[in-house]
């Protein structure tokens, strides 16, 4: 009984803190994350004060929901929008320090510049893509003549 209590209780706190933390999720998402977590958190209550140590429900959904949850709202972070505000005061010195201008005020005769954006696709893609095209070619003036 102990495990199930700290179960439901473990899922709820962290259900409940995610919905709170958790800006970067949609409204609906965190309310349906903190009415989930406040229902286990009352279930837990209810098997630690009232319940006479009968049959207790162990839902498998208390294991898994917590933990999909938060992969989920991992995977909603953009860390390349991150707004300047919640960067650390060297980071955002950083970001705004001219790319020209060393440290030390003596200006650079060459200018760094910006990095290319890396492709989306790897080359394997772009050689099976190549093939797929090379094919619709080759049938595309198979049907012609």
């Amino acid at each position: 009984m102990g495990f199930f209590i700290f179960a439901y209780t473990a899922s709820g706190i962290m259900l409940v803190l995610l919905s709170l933390a958790a800006k970067e999720v949609g409204l609906g998402r965190r309310i349906v994350n903190g009415v989930f977590g406040v229902a286990f958190l009352v279930y837990a209550c209810y098997l630690a004060f009232f319940h006479d140590g009968g049959r207790a429900v162990m839902s498998l959904w208390v294991l898994i929901l917590p933990i999909a949850l938060l992969v989920d709202f991992v995977r909603s972070i953009d860390l390349y929008n991150v707004s300047e505000d919640s960067l650390p005061a060297h980071e955002r010195r950083r970001r705004h320090r001219r790319p020209d201008v060393r440290p030390s005020g003596d200006r650079r005769s060459d200018v760094r510049a910006t990095p290319q954006p890396q492709p989306r696709r790897t080359a394997a893609s772009r050689e099976r893509r190549a093939a797929r095209a090379a094919e619709r070619a080759a049938l595309r003036d198979k049907t012609t003549t």
